[in-house]
């Protein structure tokens, strides 16, 4: 009986924050309490043997920021849920595009994304989104070899979006990444899973861990984004040698010999950053240089390699000298806002369609 009572203060505790956070489940659910999440790649996906991580299946869920509150819902197979999607066989061809958080679709509504934009603005295509966040062109192309080369017929088209980090994302040893080995570009899957499924089913269910880990976040968040903001640094410029110019240029080459053997059409689309959009939160000098030594390195690449590139800079520039400089991104969440993604799928579907019109030289 003593050694019970040795623990009665303990019990207690334990007692008291069960029955308040049972209290707090039922007044966050009387009042109204929508589970969100801050952090995207954790809440909205999970961990895949082959590409180190993917979207949920089927998955819908609230993301809230500082700069949004969007829905965001996955389809059956894990990618961005397409609002506008035609029957395949009402289309003479079909368009895939592949990239990471800008493709997928950052901190704009179901329906927003510049690929639901395509579909309802190209009634003769069918636009099929494979952007998955926090990804490099390694992956990218992993998911086209293994999982969408066989959807694709003489005429489609292959569109890679190419971001400045897609050549430290192609080189991190975080995720599914390439490696040179014995002058081999070998790809290598450090990604461990997320959080275990029992957590992941509570915060799910519960309102109040729900509503515990998103401020959590939050808080992180905030840390983090003063920190990057502290850390700019000056990169070396990227060379023939460096690491990450060979094994970016070494699956766009895949990319391009792939869609020569299936007679497809090849596009990199350059995204910009926002140091050369003028529309950083704080502009610095380093962050300028860093920008232009990553556009060359791919401007670079893609004329070695004689692959298309469309630059989304010039247009971007154009319709923000018209529009009194509306901004095209989110400030501190550097994606681009929905009137950027309304643009973007204006740009390349204008592109795509002039290019189908051409005369076969």
């Amino acid at each position: 009986m003593n050694k019970i009572k040795k623990y009665y203060p303990i019990i207690s505790i334990l007692l008291s924050i069960l029955l308040i956070s049972i209290a707090l489940e039922i007044v966050l659910r009387i009042i109204g309490y929508s589970p969100a999440s801050v952090n995207p790649l954790s809440a909205f996906h999970e961990y895949d043997s082959k590409l180190g991580h993917k979207g949920k299946k089927l998955f819908v869920g609230q993301w809230k920021r500082p700069e949004f509150d969007v829905i965001i819902a996955h389809d059956s197979d894990g990618f961005r849920r397409q609002e506008f999607q035609k029957q395949a066989s009402d289309c003479q061809h079909n368009v895939f595009v592949f990239g990471d958080s800008f493709t997928w679709g950052w901190g704009v509504n179901q329906g927003d994304v510049f690929t639901d934009r395509m579909n309802r603005i190209m009634p003769a295509y069918c636009i099929y989104n494979y952007g998955i966040n926090d990804t490099g062109t390694v992956v990218q192309y992993v998911l086209f070899d293994t999982e969408v080369k066989k959807k694709i017929k003489p005429g489609d088209t292959v569109v890679v979006m190419f971001f400045k980090n897609d050549f430290d994302d192609n080189t991190s040893g975080k995720k599914l990444h390439a490696e040179i080995v014995n002058n081999r570009v070998l790809t290598k899957n450090s990604r461990k899973p997320f959080n275990s499924r029992a957590f992941g089913a509570i915060k799910e269910n519960s309102y109040f861990i729900n509503f515990v880990d998103f401020k959590i976040n939050w808080l992180k968040l905030v840390n983090s984004r003063k920190k990057e903001m502290e850390q700019a640094k000056l990169l070396t410029s990227l060379g023939e040698m460096d690491s990450r110019y060979i094994i970016t240029k070494h699956f766009l080459k895949s990319f391009r010999e792939t869609c020569a053997d299936l007679n497809a059409n090849l596009m990199v689309v350059y995204i910009p950053g926002q140091a050369e959009l003028l529309e950083s939160e704080n502009i610095d000098q380093n962050n300028v240089e860093n920008e232009r030594s990553y556009r060359a390195a791919l401007f670079d690449i893609a004329k070695s390699l004689d692959i298309e590139v469309i630059d989304l800079l010039p247009a971007f520039l154009k319709y923000k000298n018209n529009n009194r400089n509306v901004p095209l991104t989110f400030v501190v969440d550097n994606h681009w806002n929905p009137t950027g993604h309304d643009l973007v799928s204006q740009i390349i579907a204008d592109h795509i369609i002039k290019k189908s019109l051409s005369p076969l030289p």
